[in-house]
């Protein structure tokens, strides 16, 4: 069953060691994730499926593997993360019957956002198995958001207890302090993104990302698409724990509480 529904930032300067003297410029952020790790750990999962978009496949795919390992190094960390998976659920998913089926990734290493992330959220439960979900940056959306809402009923129905996480930020262009410089449309993206979020329009997310389509690689709106298409149906309510922009990329923490 799902238990747990939540939008992660995924910037690696929610790690100290690699933030430095920046460090405190989102520490709203950083209570913000250990408040929602707390509801977590209380929720008790079997599993956590993380969605984030990263590495490109030809269609949104599952990761199927025991051990998930990965690195920071390209940011100077030197730590070895490591993970358990679980085979048998993520085979569970991928046994949904569909015209156009996921993939599964076998070899993968984990992106470093998925790191950031877990690295943080799991940080108290580091037992907890993961298992990855793959957006696709070629597949059409609306085809990844009909394939995720499939899963809905497969995951509901396993006698695990499973937690989503979805990991990705904002616009990237809200202050010149962004690295892609301002840009007036990003203040508007994001409030229409928080509106279609919190209300879980599937549609309104879809117009975004043709609407703005430099997004889909850019933010985290392929990774929070398929998390919202599993929950649709579901009764849920919205809570929004932080956002922030001190280097003009929005960081959004957030729970869909079950």
């Amino acid at each position: 069953m799902l238990v747990f529904a939540a939008i992660v930032p995924s910037t690696p300067l929610l790690m100290p060691e690699i933030a430095k003297e920046h460090e405190s410029a989102l520490a709203g952020s950083r209570a913000a994730l250990q408040a929602l790790s707390s509801r977590l750990r209380e929720q008790s999962p079997d599993a956590l499926v993380v969605i984030s978009s990263v590495i490109n496949v030809p269609r949104i795919s599952i990761g199927v593997r025991n051990i998930w390992r990965g690195s920071l190094k390209q940011f100077g960390v030197l730590t070895d993360w490591r993970w358990h998976g679980s085979v048998a659920i993520a085979q569970k998913l991928l046994s949904c019957q569909l015209t156009i089926p996921f993939g599964a990734v076998t070899e993968q290493e984990l992106d470093h956002k998925s790191i950031v992330a877990l690295s943080v959220v799991l940080k108290e439960m580091p037992q907890v198995p993961i298992i990855p979900l793959i957006p696709s940056f070629t597949q059409e959306p609306a085809q990844q958001v009909r394939m995720s809402a499939a899963l809905s009923d497969v995951a509901q129905s396993l006698p695990q207890r499973l937690g989503l996480i979805a990991v990705g930020d904002t616009s990237h262009h809200l202050s010149e302090a962004a690295p892609g410089g301002y840009r007036a449309e990003g203040a508007v993206f994001d409030h229409e993104l928080m509106l279609g979020l919190k209300k879980k329009a599937v549609g309104k997310l879809l117009d975004l990302s043709e609407v703005y389509p430099e997004t889909r690689k850019e933010t985290g709106l392929l990774s929070f698409l398929p998390l919202v298409a599993i929950i649709a149906e579901m009764h849920t309510s919205w809570k929004l724990y932080a956002y922030e922009a001190p280097f003009g990329i929005g960081y959004l923490t957030a729970e869909y509480t079950i």
